[in-house]
């Protein structure tokens, strides 16, 4: 395995934590309660995020044709990072729609 198929794998697992903490969290707090976890507050999980997804594209866009596969799962990464970022600006903002539509998108994406 190559550096950055590594590099892949381990920022895929993250993500894939980060969706399963998250997603405990909102079955247990749901969107009021999710506002008031103090640590990490939203607009640092937020910002991580962001963060985040720049170092998939990072990884994208030096990855070579012959690793499609990379490329694949840095794709899948900043998906369910979009994902992710949609959960926690809504419930940032208090939109219950929104919320539970990004809630979905991340409950499909686990179950796959």
């Amino acid at each position: 395995m190559n550096p950055l198929e590594i590099s892949a794998n381990i920022i895929w697992e993250h993500v894939c934590t980060n969706i399963a903490l998250i997603l405990k969290e909102c079955d247990l707090y749901g969107l009021a309660g999710i506002l008031t976890i103090p640590d990490p507050a939203i607009e640092n999980r937020i910002h991580a995020l962001k963060k985040l997804d720049k170092i998939c594209q990072m990884i994208i866009d030096n990855t070579g044709d012959g690793q499609y596969s990379v490329s694949r799962v840095m794709y899948n990464a900043k998906q369910q990072i979009l994902h992710l970022e949609m959960l926690l600006s809504a419930a940032k903002n208090e939109d219950e729609a929104g919320f539970s539509e990004a809630k979905s998108r991340l409950n499909e994406q686990s179950t796959h």
